[in-house]
């Protein structure tokens, strides 16, 4: 029994190894081997539907999740959360959020919530709960970052560069992601502070895309960008239709964000899941109509989109072309019905 509980540990290690290098399918395929050991189902259902939801497939992650009911209140809750944000179900991912934090609570869920108060608009909350965890750890590296992007959404730049240069002051000491994360959002701050000149753009398409897309915000060096996700690749399986008219795309989702709320999932993009009236390509081999698209932020200038696959819960709340949330958005919460 030992020597067959070793083997399923060793499946859940390689659907891992699979999952952290960015090879879908192969990690799906060792999620579920793992799922068939009681000692490593919980584990592999948990990252399997987490996978799931970065593959952007929430039809996936909601059936995965809806025909598993051995997973532990904690987990289907925090999972549900994360997808209910990204389907624009704001009011039921924060329900979801508050019965995970029942169970157990720590800063990186208190962050959490306030990101789900700044997308409805509640800006006064969304501070308090940053402020206080700051409070307990004033060098916080996360919680800066998250005051910064508060700052930012307020349209208060000069206030959110200050902020931001405190992590510079403290000689913090960055992590190798948070570093890529604190000098993109340098960019990005003196970008809305007019203080980025064609001199600072030492970059291209190839080396650093988002940082160039501030300097070259054409529709070419946009869909040079698109044409990657035309290709069937094997490892991610999400690519547009080999003959879809991409410009006709482009044109009609110009015309929906300016109509949309915007999930600010990123610090450096705002983020739109829209639904389209046609099929557009191919998410784990299953036709969508659906799309992920993401703009520099507070702006309808777009820095990618690719295909999805939105499950039948998206937008029940309606908030995704909610004018009361846009406005309250822009007002800062002060906006009454």
């Amino acid at each position: 029994m030992a020597t067959n509980n070793n083997s399923y540990q060793n499946a859940l290690q390689t659907a891992q190894f699979y999952n952290y290098n960015n090879d879908l399918k192969k990690a799906r395929i060792w999620f579920n081997v793992a799922m068939d050991c009681e000692d490593t189902r919980s584990k592999a259902l948990f990252r399997l539907i987490k996978l799931e939801i970065v593959a952007k497939n929430f039809v996936n992650a909601r059936t995965i999740l809806n025909n598993n009911s051995d997973i532990s209140d904690f987990n289907k809750n925090y999972l549900l959360y994360r997808i209910n944000e990204c389907e624009y179900n704001f009011e039921t991912s924060k329900n979801n959020l508050e019965k995970a934090m029942n169970v157990t609570c720590n800063p990186n869920l208190l962050l959490n919530m306030a990101a789900l108060y700044k997308e409805t608009g509640d800006y006064s909350i969304a501070s308090i709960i940053i402020e206080s965890l700051l409070k307990m750890n004033p060098n916080d590296f996360s919680s800066i970052m998250e005051m910064v992007h508060l700052d930012m959404m307020k349209h208060e730049f000069y206030r959110a560069f200050d902020r931001f240069k405190t992590l510079g002051n403290i000689n913090y000491k960055f992590k190798d992601n948070e570093k890529i994360e604190y000098y993109t959002l340098e960019m990005y701050l003196k970008y809305f502070l007019g203080q980025l000149h064609t001199s600072d753009n030492i970059f291209n398409g190839n080396n650093s895309y988002r940082k160039y897309r501030l300097f070259n915000q054409s529709d070419e060096v946009l869909l040079e960008h698109i044409a990657k996700h035309f290709k069937k690749d094997d490892m991610f399986d999400s690519y547009f239709l080999k003959y879809l008219d991409i410009k006709k795309v482009l044109f009609e989702v110009k015309e929906r964000i300016e109509a949309m709320n915007s999930i600010t999932r990123d610090i450096c993009c705002d983020t739109y899941n829209i639904r389209l009236d046609n099929p557009i390509g191919f998410c784990n081999n299953e036709i969508t109509f659906d799309l992920q698209v993401s703009t520099i932020p507070g702006t309808s200038t777009i820095i990618t989109m690719y295909p999805i696959r939105l499950s039948d819960e998206y937008d029940k709340e309606g908030l995704a072309t909610s004018k009361t949330l846009m406005k309250k958005r822009i007002l800062g919460g002060k906006y009454d019905k």
